[in-house]
Formats: structure tokens, C-alpha cells, sequence
């Protein structure tokens, strides 16, 4: 189900991950290659890093891990980000948790780190906010991307909706002439009765086998005999 839902093109795939999973140990990771060999169309996300910030003690270890250790390329970054654990009582309540939160895992990696971390390259993937930011920009891009080809499909679409409504316009106009009505209705009555009297007769014009056939070979002499003694 995973597969059939991602694997159209023009969806994006938010893979989510817990810090404490590596990377060599990520099961889905396996299937998000399968679905997506280039990440392109891939948001990878880390959660609860600030359970994962007090294993780091120097420089190195916590770039490597921020990097990936190399498993997507220069062009795929994963965020990393951290929830609070208590929603709080109001929406505003919970966002200033969330900005309290971020702030605190910035100045562990700056202050208990050894050599910090390396945040030209990785600050901006740091957060909760960083990934908001990353998912609007993402969708407003790919919006706009696709405009075009939207407004050309809507477009096409309200032309051919126009000859729907010409068409019925004439088939409208056309039924308001009540005397052609009765001359069309006297015309299909006229040509039902000519086409009964012939299949009754037994002929194969029209095809008996289309519009009946006659029983037991009477012409339609007999048949008018047999209804009028009936």
C-alpha cells in the first residue's frame, strides 16, 4: 500500500525516522530506494534528536551523523528535529515549546559539543521550524510548476464543456418547434408500422432477427385474422 500511494512522480515522500534507528539498520530506507533511487522527490526527517545529542561528545561524530554518513549525496539532507513531549494547553503554547526546544539543541551542539558542529552546512536543517519553512517553499515551487499544464487541462476542458452546451442549445432550440415535433412523431410512427407489417409478412428487410419475426409462418393477413377473431 506504502508503494502504490508513493510511487507516482509527482508526489513528494515525507520519510520519517527516529533518531535513535541507524542508518545501516533502516529497513525502510531499503524500500525508499526501491520508490525513489535519487531522492528527488524525498523529504527525509529525523525526530527526537535531542535524544540522540547527548551520545555526541565530539565534532566529528556529530557531523558524520548529520551527514548521513554520506548514504544520500551532496543534494539530500535530512532535518533533524525535536518535539516537545507536552503539547501544552493552546496552539501558541505549544509553538513557543517548540522555539524553546530548537533553541536548547542549538546551544547543546555550540556548548557541549566539542568543536560544535559545523552549521554552515547543517544549521539549516536543524529544527522544526527549518523543516516548515523547506515543506512551504517545496509546495509553492511544485504549485507553480504545474500551473500551466493546469490552466492548458482547464482550459481544454471549458472548450469542450462550451460544445457540450452549443449542442444541446440547438438539440433545446430545436425541440420548441412543436409542429416539427408532431411531423418527426408522425414520420416514427409511420416508419414503426411500415417495418411491423413487413416482419409480419416474414420478410428479412428489415432483419427479422433485429426487429421479430413472424410465428409459425403466417403472413400478416392471417395475424390481422387471428386478432380480429380473438
Amino acid at each position: 500500500m506504502v508503494k502504490t500511494f508513493a510511487t507516482p512522480p509527482h508526489r513528494l515522500i515525507l520519510f520519517l525516522q527516529q533518531s535513535s534507528v541507524e542508518w545501516c539498520s533502516s529497513l525502510w530506507l531499503n524500500t525508499l530506494r526501491e520508490i525513489d533511487p535519487t531522492f528527488s522527490r524525498t523529504i527525509i526527517v529525523i525526530s527526537k534528536f535531542d535524544n540522540r545529542l547527548k551520545e555526541f561528545k565530539m565534532r566529528w561524530e556529530v557531523d558524520t551523523f548529520l551527514g548521513a554518513r554520506g548514504r544520500f549525496g551532496d543534494n539530500t539532507r535530512p532535518f533533524f528535529v525535536a518535539l516537545p513531549n507536552d503539547c501544552g494547553t493552546s496552539n501558541e503554547d505549544f509553538r513557543r515549546q517548540i522555539c524553546e526546544l530548537e533553541n536548547r539543541v542549538l546551544r547543546q551542539l555550540q556548548d557541549d559539543v566539542k568543536g560544535g558542529f559545523d552549521e554552515e552546512k547543517y544549521g539549516s536543517y536543524i529544527g522544526f521550524s527549518r523543516l516548515k519553512e523547506y515543506l512551504e517553499s517545496e509546495l509553492h515551487n511544485r504549485y507553480k510548476a504545474a500551473a500551466p499544464a493546469t490552466l492548458a487541462l482547464l482550459q481544454q476542458r471549458c472548450g469542450e464543456i462550451g460544445v457540450d452546451l452549443t449542442r444541446l442549445d440547438m438539440k433545446l432550440t430545436a425541440m420548441s418547434d412543436v409542429s416539427r415535433l408532431k411531423r418527426l412523431a408522425v414520420f416514427h410512427v409511420g416508419s414503426i408500422c411500415n417495418h411491423m407489417l413487413a416482419l409480419l409478412d416474414g420478410t428479412n428487410d428489415p432483419d427479422p432477427g433485429q426487429f421479430g419475426i413472424t410465428t409459425g409462418g403466417r403472413t400478416g393477413a392471417e395475424w390481422y385474422s387471428q386478432l380480429a377473431w380473438d
